[in-house]
């Protein structure tokens, strides 16, 4: 229920843009805001009804192993409001 919170009031439109933010720790002294625009997904020039490009963009999107810097959770609530 909670991961799907701001898809949900994006969907209904009560928002207009869902932002994450956070401090990305390179070492003890040097830490650096990151910003990531999460909704609405931008769409590159090419559009595609393919769920399976979608998924593979944002996975490319996230660029990790394992989906931490998005999180899976994220990742599937935004692929859901695109499907």
């Amino acid at each position: 229920e909670n991961e799907f919170f701001f898809v949900t009031h994006f969907t209904e439109n009560e928002i207009s843009e869902c932002y994450l933010i956070y401090t990305k720790f390179k070492s003890a002294i040097s830490q650096n805001v990151e910003t990531q625009k999460l909704l609405p997904v931008e769409k590159e020039q090419k559009e595609t009804n393919n769920q399976n490009e979608i998924d593979q963009a944002l996975i490319d999107f996230d660029a990790s192993i394992d989906k931490s810097n998005m999180g899976a959770n994220s990742i599937l609530a935004i692929s859901l409001a695109n499907s």
